[in-house]
């Protein structure tokens, strides 16, 4: 990286002022410094513009930003990017609020920079256990399989996925202008594993050994037999995998008659597993 080269970074809250806090803590204390910092607030009502109008006057790289009305990740995201993107920063580091950056994270991803334009990391549970993340993407299934060797057990110091996540995605400005900014339609869900797919058509998209993100809410996953350890959705967020999927369908166009075939074993086994697991994992909180 070149010292002329800029990072900006995009954070998109909701309603999560203390975790909001911690996260820019986190990202103010990089090793490698930003440049700037836009937080998209979506119309909190807990107290994040107080906080963000005090911070934003103790440190001079933050800019906030508040919507008018809730337009989810998605939505944020597009308007972040949108605004970094115009001001032609180099690269763009792009996170949720309930993330805290470990210190030497951006100067750790930044470091591939040479072997890929959209780069991420390896983010950690709250208790400091690795997540497993990486995927590669069937174009006519439109569904996403886990890679082979998730935490890289042939000594490599990165793997290549076919998808993006926006719990710290590091994207550069090249890629950004050739694909254009998340799509605010899919308001939560799908947009960033698609998006990443898109930064697939002109980069190798990579999940670096660099540890970059630690997470600070805890996610519900099934791991019962039968089913791949997945996130446990809310009825809302079960609503858009399913909605988004059709989005993502409509834009890659697919087989249509695998895409149906899979659509219905994909319904079938969500069911199965709203039905069998959340069920159990509602009981054993009882």
């Amino acid at each position: 990286m070149s010292k002329n080269e800029t990072v900006a970074a995009v954070v998109v809250t909701y309603n999560r002022a203390k975790l909001l806090e911690e996260c820019l803590r986190g990202v103010l204390a990089q090793s490698r410094p930003l440049d700037v910092i836009y937080v998209i607030d979506n119309a909190s009502q807990d107290g994040t513009q107080e906080l963000m109008q005090r911070m934003a006057n103790e440190h001079s790289r933050i800019q906030y930003v508040r919507m008018d009305t809730n337009t989810g990740g998605a939505g944020g995201f597009a308007y972040g990017l949108s605004l970094a993107h115009q001001a032609g920063h180099s690269w763009y580091w792009l996170m949720d609020d309930d993330v805290e950056a470990y210190p030497k994270a951006l100067e750790g991803l930044l470091r591939f920079g040479g072997r890929s334009e959209c780069i991420h990391g390896v983010r950690t549970s709250p208790s400091g256990e690795v997540v497993e993340w990486g995927d590669t993407f069937d174009v006519n299934k439109v569904a996403v399989n886990p890679i082979a060797a998730p935490h890289f057990e042939h000594d490599d110091d990165a793997v290549e996925v076919e998808v993006g996540c926006f719990e710290g995605m590091l994207i550069s400005h090249r890629v950004v202008s050739l694909i254009g900014y998340p799509d605010p339609e899919f308001f939560i869900t799908w947009d960033d594993a698609f998006y990443g797919y898109l930064a697939s058509k002109h980069t190798k998209v990579i999940y670096a050994n660099v540890l970059s993100l630690k997470r600070k809410t805890v996610l519900a996953m099934s791991s019962a037999k039968g089913f791949k350890k997945r996130a446990m959705y809310s009825m809302l967020g079960l609503l858009h995998v399913h909605r988004n999927r059709y989005l993502v369908a409509r834009k890659v166009k697919p087989s249509l008659s695998i895409f149906l075939i899979e659509s219905l074993r994909v319904y079938v086994k969500s069911c199965m597993k709203e039905l069998l697991v959340n069920r159990s994992v509602q009981l054993s909180l009882i």
